[in-house]
């Protein structure tokens, strides 16, 4: 909330409103804006605004909640059920959730530490806007801050090691985005590994700074006045001294739990970014939210309610965004299932045409032999918004489709570009489709 979901979302509609009115299509609509100019400290201020309004009103709420004591303070486990708050407080329980969340890596690039670098959480207090930025990694917090700066000013180049962007989304979506940052003026290096971090030289074009890589064989040196390192994150967790509560964890620090978000320690759950990627779980504030309630519930009553990994949807706020719920195709068919998809564009969508935004892709995965839905994968206006109706009907006992299919949608919106998907697969298989 200080330094993730809430800040960036901030910085990212600001970006989209400078793009909205700088971009050449506008003339299209019968109108043109000069002079549009970014005050950089002004857009950090509002980000600052809108992440304290945020905090101050969930933690009025919960000053205010009853039988809920606030604690602030740094703990640590002393045993299984205690805990020291600041090494002097102790509190004891017979139930404890473990929600520590995660923090940026640190990276093992040469000279990274004497040269210096920005993190995910550092980036939002640069004081000046970088003339040029290089951006290490193309994940999803990569390619949101990649984006953002670039709309507002610095010249960006994005290096990342495959072929793609995104690589654990749908290759088709991965590559739509990376045309559409390529055509929107970054500069996108695939096959690029970083060998080292340098302090720049004379002739480096005043950078303070180069990120040296090896681009298809062929050592690069990419100048800039600030490196963001987006390279993955790492636990918190082991900062409680867990070890004193008999936790199990990953070789790297992640707490293991199991579907009821239980850990190895009786009486100990563990939620969110603490748990990495156990029990299928993904590093989102949503996902958190979700299990806190199955591990408050379990504590409570001493349930067996599950976690169900399976329809999670997630979202990269680029502009346009990415979204995604349940399988890819690679991943169905590795998981067993023969899958059947289906892609329909954006261009194909009324109300996107009226809009003036072309790209994207609506794709969705089913099981042949069932019709189930396994999944769907969205890069497009409002992708985040959408992808909601596949996932509501993957909650579903059946995870059928048909209700998808069988809904009135408004028109003229983007939603309906969902159904109209799903109609595609009507013809490979019609029968399985129609229940």
């Amino acid at each position: 909330m200080n330094v993730g979901c809430i800040p960036t979302k901030a910085l990212v509609r600001t970006a989209e409103l400078i793009h909205l009115a700088r971009r050449p299509e506008n003339a299209e609509f019968g109108f043109t804006v000069r002079g549009v100019d970014v005050d950089f400290p002004r857009v950090i201020a509002r980000k600052d605004a809108v992440v304290a309004g945020v905090v101050n009103r969930l933690t009025r709420s919960l000053e205010s909640t009853e039988r809920l004591d606030l604690v602030r303070g740094t703990a640590r486990f002393i045993d299984k059920r205690t805990l020291a708050i600041d090494g002097e407080r102790h509190l004891a329980a017979s139930a404890i959730v473990v929600a520590t969340g995660s923090r940026p890596s640190r990276p093992a690039i040469p000279g990274a530490q004497e040269t210096g670098y920005l993190t995910s959480a550092s980036i939002m207090a640069v004081e000046r806007l970088p003339r040029r930025l290089v951006v290490v990694g193309a994940g999803p917090i990569g390619m949101e801050f990649a984006q953002m700066f670039a709309r507002f000013g610095s010249r960006v180049t994005v290096l990342f090691r495959g072929d793609r962007v995104l690589p654990r989304e749908d290759p088709e979506i991965g590559a739509a985005l990376t045309a559409y940052l390529s055509k929107e003026g970054l500069e996108m290096v695939p096959r690029a590994s970083v060998l080292r971090m340098e302090r720049a030289q004379a002739g480096d074009n005043d950078a303070a700074r180069v990120v040296v890589a090896k681009v298809d064989g062929e050592e690069r040196h990419f100048p800039a006045d600030e490196v963001l390192l987006a390279i993955g994150r790492e636990p918190n967790a082991t900062a409680l001294g867990i070890a004193r509560a008999g936790i199990a964890t990953t070789r790297e620090g992640w707490v293991e739990v199991d579907s009821t978000m239980r850990t190895s320690a009786v009486g100990v759950f563990a939620v969110g970014d603490a748990i990495g990627h156990a029990s299928g779980s993904q590093l989102y504030t949503h996902v958190a939210v979700a299990e806190g309630g199955i591990a408050a519930r379990n504590a409570c009553d001493g349930g067996g309610e599950r976690f169900d990994a399976t329809v999670v949807p997630g979202a990269v706020f680029t502009e346009p965004e990415v979204a995604r719920v349940g399988l890819t195709e690679a991943e169905a068919r590795a998981s067993g299932y023969k899958p059947v998809s289906a892609t329909y564009p954006f261009a194909k969508i009324g109300r996107a045409r009226a809009m003036g935004e072309r790209d994207g892709i609506i794709k969705v995965v089913v099981d042949e032999a069932s019709g189930r839905i396994l999944g769907a994968h969205l890069f497009g206006p409002n992708a985040g918004e959408i992808v909601h109706v596949v996932a509501t009907a993957m909650s579903t006992e059946t995870r059928s489709a048909q209700p998808i299919l069988d809904a009135i949608f408004i028109h003229p919106t983007l939603a309906e570009g969902v159904q109209s998907a799903f109609e595609e697969l009507l013809s490979a298989m019609p029968a399985r489709m129609a229940h």
